[in-house]
């Protein structure tokens, strides 16, 4: 809940069904298979919300998501090479580091749970340091540790 979301300065990206409730969301990223997810009963709440979301990042444009957006990931594979997309936050900021603004924020990220997170946490730092080497400014609040190497 750090996130600036009352300042329209920021662009807001999200994923996870964890934060469907998020006070905004400018974009939200699925980049799992939905056809797996929208077999599971468990999701079922999920993917009705994901169908009414305004611009929604997906493998695939499909007609039962309105918002869909097809991911460029052989754009994006072409530019960081086909290693740590570890991730759906890897998805995001290399998407975000194509945009070339100025900062990237990062609220909501650790990845320090050594077992839940250890596959995921290289792509994270992988494409932080390439947002930096673009020149781009990488910021996360001090309670976050997601700056910090292993």
């Amino acid at each position: 809940m750090l996130a600036p979301y009352n300042d329209p300065e920021w662009e807001i990206w999200a994923c996870s069904p964890a934060n469907c409730d998020l006070p905004r969301c400018d974009a939200f990223f699925e980049i799992h298979g939905m056809d797996t997810t929208l077999l599971q009963a468990q999701y079922a709440e999920f993917v009705a919300w994901c169908k009414t979301h305004p611009r929604i990042y997906m493998q695939e444009e499909r007609p039962e998501f309105p918002g869909a957006v097809k991911y460029p990931m052989e754009e994006m594979s072409k530019r960081f090479g086909d290693y740590f997309w570890t991730s759906s936050l890897a998805y995001m900021l290399a998407l975000a580091i194509d945009k070339k603004p100025e900062v990237i924020g990062l609220w909501g990220v650790d990845m320090s749970a050594s077992d839940e997170w250890a596959h995921q946490r290289p792509g994270c730092h992988y494409f932080i340091q390439e947002a930096r080497r673009a020149g781009i400014q990488v910021y996360a609040p001090p309670e976050s540790d997601i700056l910090f190497p292993p």
